[in-house]
């Protein structure tokens, strides 16, 4: 037995096939002919009227009149720029930015505020020295006063040195 012999069963499905594949190109081909026909059929009419004398009118033209002037003349360069010096900036103290104090490619002199930084953080540590400073002139008078009680002077004057 032959395998996809005509007498098989799949051999006349893909006989089936390629006939209805067949007919499809025909159709297509049909149409395509019917459309080209169609087109070339439209296009011959009968010509437009034409003018007497049997060729188109002149076409209508403007004239101007050219005068010498002067025009200005702008030369456009690309180009590369360098600062003069170089400078690294670098911050004093941390912090946050809220401003810039330069415009861009301005000019800007040793000593000029260049930012403005968040005040707030040094606020609170100039409140927290306050503080301390508070604190601080009573802790050396009980340090002396602990130390004196140490030692056994408490109560003693101090004399001066050389004193009698």
């Amino acid at each position: 037995m032959q395998p996809f012999a005509r007498d098989s069963a799949f051999g006349s499905d893909l006989m089936g096939l390629e006939s209805s594949v067949d007919q499809v190109f025909v159709f297509s081909r049909a149409v395509l002919a019917a459309i080209t026909i169609s087109a070339l059929v439209s296009g011959c009419d009968k010509p437009a009227a034409q003018p007497a004398g049997g060729s188109m009118p002149p076409p209508e033209v403007t004239a101007v009149t050219v005068q010498p002037h002067d025009v200005p003349v702008i030369f456009e360069h690309v180009g590369q720029t360098a600062g003069v010096r170089e400078v690294e900036v670098r911050p004093r103290v941390s912090g946050i930015l809220e401003r810039w104090n330069y415009r861009e490619g301005a000019a800007v002199r040793a000593g000029d505020s260049m930012f403005t930084i968040d005040p707030a953080p040094f606020r609170a540590a100039v409140a927290r020295a306050v503080g301390v400073r508070r604190v601080t002139p009573t802790r050396p008078a009980a340090a002396r006063a602990a130390g004196d009680r140490r030692s056994g002077r408490a109560g003693r004057r101090r004399r001066a040195p050389g004193a009698a």
